[in-house]
């Protein structure tokens, strides 16, 4: 027989104790794992559509921009300073130097209703190329898709894995992250 003040008992206590420290254990760590989950289950994809709202924003207002640039020189074309294919030229011209974001790695290009492309800033190799035949790694025609938006639409927003696109008026803004 043991006595209660063995050292047995005192630094390892009884199996009873020990089986109250197990369940003591478990019960606390409950809220622990239950926050865990939450913060992994609501708080991390609030944040992710938080970023997502900011980026739709921004996009938008760099739109915005753009087609200011557009709509100056369709009015030059208007007045008659410019004629149109001088105009489109010149348009292209000033949307093309438009390059923004971190290294400035965004950039707006410009294609048709075809589509075809007008312009690339990065891909001047594309410009006067049909772009139908390019698809995303899930087989998703993709210049395809961005007319489509426009025409149903007008304008719209298209992810990337991850990236977004606005797509309005033929004009595409694309961020590579």
């Amino acid at each position: 027989m043991v006595p209660s003040g063995s050292i047995k008992n005192r630094f390892f206590g009884g199996q009873r104790e020990q089986g109250k420290r197990y369940r003591l254990t478990a019960i606390g760590l409950i809220p622990v794992f239950l926050f865990v989950l939450f913060v992994a289950l609501y708080i991390i994809p609030s944040f992710q559509d938080g970023i997502m709202e900011e980026k739709e924003q921004m996009t938008q207002e760099m739109v915005t921009v753009a087609l200011k640039v557009l709509e100056n020189y369709h009015n030059k074309e208007k007045a008659d300073e410019l004629q149109q294919d001088e105009a489109q030229r010149q348009a292209a011209k000033a949307i093309e130097g438009m390059t923004f974001g971190e290294e400035d790695l965004d950039y707006f290009w410009i294609n048709d209703l075809h589509p075809t492309m007008i312009m690339h800033p990065f891909r001047p190799d594309l410009e006067g190329q049909d772009l139908g035949h390019f698809q995303d790694p899930d087989g998703v025609h993709l210049f395809e898709e961005f007319v489509r938006i426009a025409r149903e639409k007008g304008s719209g927003f298209y992810s990337i894995n991850g990236s977004i696109m606005m797509i309005q008026n033929g004009l595409s803004p694309s961020f590579l992250m």
